[in-house]
């Protein structure tokens, strides 16, 4: 009674002291007994009145306790957490709920945070009410602050949520669900909602994926990749992009499936679909890769015409994969003729050593380290091979030579001039005098070994292509057998630039400044080739950066592509260029075609209907080969009362010496500009 008379009274700071030592000593009874039974009774009472008074504070750590001891978090009997949960349950009656949600859903309120407090501190019991409320709640605002209420819980909630998603409801309920299932740390719920991912409304489709995409943890791949075939075709692009970022065979091969159902696309989205699954193959190394994109080139064409959106897509990862695989394939080739040496001659040496049994020996070795040795040992086995005139030997182990030190070369050209075997003397070493002479000369024996042991060998035969006019190929390339005719393509003619002979070296635009391959290099008859890839390249400078200016400068005077292509009369440009200087605004897209974060001005000091070219400053090397192939807007004052807004693509980038990192950026339209549009902009911007 005299605390009855306390709580009527304003003694507030005294009623939070009395309840919270009983609170407390609630929360050190680890056993139950029958002064709990009191203890619980009596705060209950006191609390309802409190409440009546609007003192939520005042109740605010009782109920917290309660809701420790009854979810475990403080350690108590079974029978004393029955107890509490009965207590809980006796308090929260659906007036004392109502009123304090009432309060919560106030913002205006100043008690509104603390009535959430003493909502989330009620038990279990309280949230399958904020769920009913859920589902009649029509206040978007409301609804937000009833899903924060409901998932404050945690992983209590759990088998609830799953309960109430086996329930018949509305499209916006079960999206409530699936959101708040989301929210809480609870990876085992992913496989009671994978049959949402094929449900009618687009909506509850979509919620899903989200759950997938940041619940998924392990399986996400998995699951995503089944939504992409369930889903409807609106949310696929967003699902498409995705899972090309993340990419991995797994994930190329399931969008070459989604490719394989292409005629039963959307018309409003099959388009965008295709485009982005075409893209998203880009990082592919699957041949099968190439004769699916050709086969969809070859049919938008057909109906749409080259200008076509997938057709631009597809063509674009296709200038990507093809010198890719193109190279693996001839690795594998290379590998598999090795093997087919190594296994099936079973060649005899003078002195009674068969091929097998060395190469065990050199196994051996090679373990231990003991590189001079096995050189030498290769080099005294091929003498005895030239012994007994065995040049399949010879060229064998003089490879083999290569492969353990590829600063050997003097021993390599050694035995084939000892050998006298004039065909295999030609295949492989006719031009070593004309090409590394020289670079011996312009390069120290440390450069010159490290950089010759980079290079990658490769045979071509008759009519075989090494590279296609339009691909991404950042490579060089050294001819050392062999012929290769040059040509490039216009329209559906291909013609005939120059045939390259042993010595040549071809590639310099496309490693050294980045820039797509403007001709087509194919091999007549037997071609032997040495190649230089970026990445090799980069490896290189970062030991020696002074070989950097040295090879460019070596290869530039070699490589006349652009000088024959002037000469032909055909360039990369096909329409008359302007000269002017103009500050445009650029946006560079991400390989979708997606506008990101990367905004910049730049001079543009180029332009024709069919392209401009602008100067920026490149900071890093690798950023020249990453804008290749890359969208980018462009936005050009025209002296109109609005300023004309171009897209294209990168298509060359091109460092300017002795401009401190200066690069001129070329870019291709993807529509082009008609002929005033270009004088309305040259007249405009006239250089000074």
């Amino acid at each position: 009674m005299v605390f009855d008379r306390l709580v009527q009274d304003d003694n507030q700071k005294f009623v939070q002291i009395i309840v919270c030592i009983l609170a407390d000593w609630l929360r050190n009874q680890m056993e139950y007994s029958p002064s709990c039974e009191t203890i619980c009774s009596q705060l209950l009472e006191w609390s309802r009145s409190m409440l009546r008074q609007g003192r939520y504070e005042d109740i605010e750590y009782f109920l917290m306790t309660l809701s420790q001891i009854e979810s475990g978090n403080v350690e108590a009997s079974d029978t004393l957490i029955k107890t509490i949960r009965r207590v809980q349950k006796q308090f929260g009656t659906d007036d004392v709920i109502d009123e304090l949600l009432g309060v919560s859903l106030d913002e205006d309120d100043p008690s509104s945070v603390t009535a959430r407090n003493l909502l989330s501190h009620m038990g279990i019991g309280i949230t399958q009410y904020l769920v009913d409320k859920l589902l009649l709640c029509e206040s978007k605002e409301q609804r937000f602050q009833l899903i924060g209420m409901i998932t404050a819980r945690g992983r209590s909630i759990s088998g609830l949520l799953v309960k109430r998603l086996e329930d018949t409801a509305p499209w916006y309920f079960i999206r409530n669900i699936i959101m708040m299932m989301s929210m809480i740390d609870d990876d085992s719920l992913l496989p009671h909602i994978r049959t949402f991912l094929s449900y009618d409304d687009i909506r509850v489709q979509r919620e899903t994926i989200h759950y997938i995409h940041r619940r998924g943890n392990q399986q996400k791949v998995q699951y995503m990749i089944e939504a992409l075939f369930l889903v409807d075709d609106e949310l696929k692009i967003k699902l498409i992009m995705q899972l090309s970022n993340i990419g991995g065979e797994e994930i190329g091969e399931a969008l070459q499936d989604l490719l394989a159902t292409r005629k039963n696309f959307s018309k409003m989205f099959g388009e965008e679909m295709m485009a982005k699954a075409c893209i998203g193959l880009e990082d592919s190394m699957n041949p099968k890769v190439i004769d699916l994109l050709t086969e969809i080139i070859k049919e938008r064409k057909t109906i749409f015409g080259i200008d076509d959106k997938v057709v631009t897509a597809a063509r674009s990862s296709l200038n990507k994969i093809e010198p890719r695989i193109r190279r693996e394939l001839k690795q594998v080739e290379s590998d598999s003729q090795k093997t087919e040496t190594l296994l099936e001659d079973e060649i005899s040496y003078g002195s009674g050593y068969d091929l097998e049994a060395l190469e065990e020996r050199v196994g051996r070795l090679l373990a231990e380290e003991q590189y001079d040795i096995v050189e030498e040992m290769l080099y005294d086995q091929a003498l005895l091979a030239l012994a007994d005139k065995n040049f399949k030997t010879v060229d064998y182990l003089r490879e083999r030579i290569l492969q353990v030190n590829p600063g050997a070369l003097s021993k390599a050209i050694e035995l084939a001039g000892m050998s006298g075997h004039k065909e295999e003397k030609e295949i492989v070493f006719e031009s070593d005098d004309k090409i590394w002479d020289e670079l011996k000369s312009i390069l120290s024996k440390e450069q010159f070994d490290e950089f010759f042991s980079l290079l990658e060998h490769r045979q071509y035969q008759n009519d075989e292509i090494i590279v296609q006019q339009g691909n991404y190929d950042p490579c060089l390339y050294f001819i050392q057998s062999g012929f290769v005719n040059l040509t490039y393509r216009v329209d559906e003619y291909e013609r005939f630039l120059k045939r390259l002979r042993p010595g040549d070296v071809i590639g310099a635009q496309s490693l050294f400044d980045a820039s797509v391959w403007s001709v087509s290099l194919i091999a007549q008859k037997n071609v032997g080739i040495y190649s230089l890839l970026y990445d090799r390249l980069v490896q290189l400078v970062s030991r020696y950066p002074e070989v950097d200016t040295t090879l460019q400068n070596y290869c530039g005077d070699k490589d006349q592509v652009t000088e024959l292509l002037q000469m032909s009369g055909e360039e990369r440009r096909q329409a008359p260029r302007f000269k002017l200087q103009a500050m445009i605004h650029n946006t560079l897209l991400d390989r979708f075609g997606m506008v990101g974060k990367r905004e910049f001005k730049a001079e543009v000091v180029g332009i024709s209907t069919g392209g401009l070219r602008f100067l920026t400053r490149i900071s890093k090397r690798d950023n020249r080969q990453s804008l290749l192939g890359r969208m980018i807007i462009s936005e050009i004052e025209t002296g109109e009362s609005t300023n004309l807004t171009t897209k294209g693509t990168i298509i060359g980038v091109k460092e300017q010496k002795g401009m401190d990192k200066y690069h001129t950026i070329h870019v291709r339209f993807e529509k082009f500009l008609s002929q005033s549009q270009v004088t309305a902009i040259v007249s405009h911007n006239k250089p000074q």
